[in-house]
Parts: structure tokens; C-alpha cells; sequence
């Protein structure tokens, strides 16, 4: 019998009259599994509370950035510092030289790097400077991808793709802009090139999809973008905002050795703060002001908290054996998963890279947006709550990842894995 939720309930009933939905991120509704959306109070490690004082074993990992678990201590005791001394100083910090230098070991690509406040923050500037480097306008991004909410990537048949651009506030102009194709088709991203030549000013990809169920990249796929961007000179563009500090400690360019002219970085970045990073080839970044015509600015950018708790993070994840053992965690996770489905004879794919992963209930493995199509989202609804009934916390979507973090124990996964044997599907 499911637990009440009264004070989670009161919460959202009342945010839901002076914040549409209820939520000021539309991830944070349940409208997809159904229910009210939970309002939690605190994370400490592997764990999150409800306003109710219900505790969870976090999947959901606020979306990708709690790697370290919540509160860590390194993080909170920079953080905290940070703030005793001013939380905003609007000039430069020396603790932005030391984020970069840190970011700039783990991703040599990224010979030069401006800060900014989200992921979607650096999306969206790194776009802008691919089409003022270039002198196109063109930007090539494959259909279900996800790459914050900018005019410019916003467009894609995603789930609203009955909604046009003009209902979604995007310029029919800028829509036309953006050119799409299916997710891990190379043969596609040849021929669109060749036939739009000298229009592209950037092919901007997640190497790992996140929106769809976690698609890896098909053998050759980064390849190709790597190879054809470089043919009709135009800009690659990684978006890890995901991937970053996630699936290897320098990303997916370490994971799958491509080299990328761009990279993106949030989430983890910032250590649990808003933070966001795109950086690449110094030729391309000297377009930017005050060095170039290329305009981005902004007041808590460099912040010296989120900076500071970065900063921790980031030492904190440098260890050889991090990476190491998230991933054993992770298949030793969805290896019990997977068991368990067999036995009741319920169709279902784990794909993971690293630590970050998918529960998709579907019969053959995902490789693209229109193959999420056929994920089954009503059992997936039934899983999400009779996890979260259980403590088990993991996303309202049946189709965007879930992650571990290095405070997940043994004897949590364990605990996971018995919870969802006890699942009863219909």
C-alpha cells in the first residue's frame, strides 16, 4: 500500500498555483509516470529525503551531477569557505586558472575555456561561436538529443513532435536552421554534408545519447562525424554535459579516443552547483570577445563558489580507482536486473556506459530516437513507482538516464536488486 505523502501533496498543490506544473523544470514532473512530482528536503551520500521524511537510494542522482553522492565533504568545506568569502566578485578569481588548468588535464582538447552557469549555457554559446568562426549558419544535431532548451536545438521530434515551432516559441527561420537526423547513422551524416556543402557550421552530437534510453555510439559513428566535419570544414561539437566527468574521468573523447573541436561541459562540473564550460581549439575560442567579434558574457560566470566546490569534485574524482568501481557497481546492478526479468519472462535492456545507465522495457536494444518509441512506458511507470515505494529513487522518464555515485555501497545495490524482484508486473 503506498505511503501517503501529505506534506510532498500540500507542497505541490501549492507550488502548482504560482509555478506552472508545479515544477521549475518540466524533468521534475511525474506527468510521465503519473503522480504527484516528490518535493525533497536533503541528500547526504547515497541517499535523498522527502518532505514526508521518506528516504531513497538516489538513481536519479539529480540528473547526473551527484557522482561523489550528496554532500560530500570535500565539497561542502570548499564550498563554504568560498562563501565566507564573498559569493560573487565580479572580476576575475584565481580559483577560475585552477578550474581550467583541471578541466584542461582531463580534456586536452579543450585548449581554451570560458565558464558559464548551466550546460545548456554552453550549448548554446559554443553554437554561437561554430556559426561566427564559420560563417554559417547551418547546425547539423540528431533527432531525439538533448541540448538544453535554446532556440537553436530546442526543435526535434522529440516528445512534443506535434507541437510546431511557432507553438513551442521557436522561429519558424531559426527551426529551418537546424537540421536533424536519426542518432548513430553514418551513412546520414555523409550524405548530408555533401549534399549541404559549404551551409554547416557544426555537427553537434551527445556521444552518448541520454534522452533515449542511454545509446552508445554504433562502432564508426564518431568516426565518421570526426572525419566528415574535418572534410567539409566544419565545427564537432561534444556536448558531454552528460557524458563529462561521468563515463571516464576526461569524458567520452577519453572512452572512445575521438578529439572533439568543442566540448561542453555541466553537471558535475560544479560539484552540485550551477555551473556549465564549453572549450576546444584555440583558434576557434580567440573568436570570442574580447579577443574576437563573437559576444558572451555573463555576471556569475567563474563563480567562486561554484568554482571552489568544482574544484573539489574534480580532485576528488582523479583517483584510478573511481571509474573502476562505479562501473563494476553499475553491472553488478543491472546483471541482477537483468536476471530477474528472465525469470519473469519480461522483456528488458540495461544499456549502461560507465555509471550511467537505463532501465528500458522493450524487446530489442535501442539504437535510436525512433526505436525509444517503442520502450514501454507503462511498465516502466509500474517499475518507477514500485521502486520508489520500496526507497529506491530513480528518474520519472522511462527514457533518460540514471546514474550510481561513488557512495552507493555493495549492500545498497543488493538491496536494489531484491526490491525489484518483488515487483509485481501486469
Amino acid at each position: 500500500m503506498e505511503k501517503k505523502k501529505e506534506k510532498c501533496s500540500e507542497a505541490f498543490k501549492k507550488l502548482s498555483l504560482i509555478t506552472p506544473g508545479g515544477v521549475n523544470s518540466p524533468f521534475r514532473s511525474f506527468r510521465e509516470v503519473g503522480g504527484e512530482t516528490l518535493f525533497l528536503s536533503h541528500g547526504k551520500e547515497s541517499k535523498v529525503w522527502d518532505l514526508d521524511g521518506q528516504s531513497y537510494v538516489d538513481y536519479l542522482g539529480a540528473w547526473g551531477p551527484a557522482i561523489l553522492g550528496h554532500a560530500h565533504p570535500a565539497v561542502v568545506k570548499a564550498a563554504r569557505k568560498a562563501v565566507d568569502s564573498s559569493a560573487v566578485l565580479g572580476l576575475s578569481s584565481i580559483w577560475e586558472l585552477e578550474m581550467a588548468t583541471l578541466v584542461q588535464k582531463a580534456f586536452p582538447s579543450m585548449e581554451m575555456i570560458r565558464f558559464v552557469n548551466s550546460g545548456a549555457e554552453a550549448v548554446e554559446s559554443a553554437i554561437r561561436l561554430a556559426r561566427g568562426a564559420t560563417k554559417r549558419s547551418k547546425i547539423v544535431r540528431f533527432e531525439g538529443g538533448y541540448h538544453g532548451h535554446g532556440d537553436s536545438i530546442l526543435w526535434t521530434y522529440g516528445p512534443e513532435e506535434n507541437h510546431s515551432p511557432k507553438e513551442s516559441g521557436v522561429p519558424q527561420g531559426l527551426a529551418d536552421e537546424t537540421l536533424i537526423i536519426p542518432f548513430n547513422d553514418s551513412k546520414g551524416v555523409k550524405e548530408l554534408f555533401r549534399n549541404r556543402e559549404g551551409e554547416i557550421a557544426a555537427l553537434l552530437v551527445e556521444p552518448v545519447a541520454g534522452s533515449m534510453g542511454v545509446i552508445p555510439p554504433v562502432p564508426g559513428f564518431l568516426e565518421t562525424c570526426r572525419k566528415v566535419t574535418e572534410e567539409y570544414g566544419s565545427v564537432l561539437i561534444f556536448d558531454e554535459v552528460l557524458t563529462g566527468f561521468r563515463i571516464a574521468f576526461g569524458g567520452a573523447q577519453e572512452r572512445y579516443k575521438i578529439r572533439a573541436d568543442l566540448t561542453c561541459l555541466g553537471k558535475i562540473l560544479g560539484g552540485g552547483l550551477p555551473a556549465g564550460g564549453y572549450g576546444g581549439r584555440r583558434d576557434l575560442m580567440q573568436h570570442l570577445a574580447p579577443l574576437g567579434p563573437v559576444y558572451q558574457a555573463g555576471t556569475f560566470s567563474g563563480n567562486p563558489v561554484t568554482m571552489q566546490a568544482g574544484i573539489a569534485a574534480i580532485q576528488s574524482l582523479a583517483h584510478p580507482k573511481v571509474y573502476k568501481q562505479l562501473e563494476l557497481k553499475t553491472e553488478k546492478l543491472l546483471a541482477g536486473f537483468r536476471e530477474i526479468a528472465d525469470r519473469k519472462e519480461i522483456p528488458l535492456q540495461t544499456p549502461h556506459v560507465g555509471s550511467m545507465f537505463a532501465i528500458v522495457f522493450a524487446v530489442h536494444p535501442v539504437k535510436n530516437f525512433r526505436e525509444s518509441l517503442k520502450i514501454d512506458g507503462k511498465r516502466y511507470s509500474q517499475f518507477f513507482h514500485g521502486m520508489l515505494e520500496g526507497g529506491f529513487l530513480f528518474p520519472p522518464s522511462a527514457t533518460d538516464a540514471a546514474v550510481l555515485s561513488i557512495a552507493h555501497s555493495e549492500k545498497e545495490v543488493e538491496q536494489t536488486i531484491r526490491a525489484f524482484s518483488k515487483l509485481q508486473f501486469t
